[in-house]
Formats: structure tokens, C-alpha cells, sequence
């Protein structure tokens, strides 16, 4: 997890923040959640940021792990029903 901080523009509007959905009204500065690879998640209210930065990357594991297991999942379901293809072609 990163975070990135940036001016904002768009200061007094509300934002729904990312990891506990409550709506916020943006201040001055922004502060954005995103992958390991700089992907952004979205928005973090000030609730969530004075929680710390483990209790956000605890979130951050949270939200987008049931994301990579279900990947894993499918992956392996998909796999294994090609093996088995494989198997009933090659007898045939």
C-alpha cells in the first residue's frame, strides 16, 4: 500500500472515503490509497488517516485481499477444468 498526497482543488465538496464509505468534506490536501504498483484505490477521510498508518494498510488488506483470493480461485477452478480436458482428449 501507498499513500499519496496532493493539493486539492476541489476543497469543501464531498467525498466518500475508501475504506469506511462515509461521506467527508475535502480539506486543502488529499490523501489517496494505491497498490504497490501506484494503481489508486481512492480517497481517505481524516477519521481513517488519524488511525495510523497500520490500521490503514490493515484496511487496505482487507479490502482488496477477498479480491486476490477470488482471483486465485477462478484461476485454479479454470485450471483444473482444463486439465481435465486435457486428460479426456488425450484418451479419446
Amino acid at each position: 500500500m501507498q499513500l499519496q498526497v496532493e493539493c486539492n482543488d476541489r476543497v469543501g465538496k464531498h467525498q466518500v472515503c475508501w475504506t469506511c464509505d462515509r461521506s467527508f468534506k475535502m480539506q486543502t490536501a488529499r490523501v489517496i490509497v494505491c497498490d504497490d504498483q501506484g494503481k489508486t484505490c481512492g480517497e481517505v477521510c481524516p477519521t481513517c488517516i488519524s488511525k495510523g498508518y497500520g490500521w490503514l494498510n490493515s484496511q487496505f488488506e482487507r479490502l482488496t485481499k477477498p479480491k486476490k483470493s477470488l482471483v486465485t480461485s477462478t484461476l485454479t477452478s479454470v485450471a483444473g477444468k482444463l486439465d481435465r480436458a486435457i486428460v479426456r482428449t488425450k484418451s479419446a
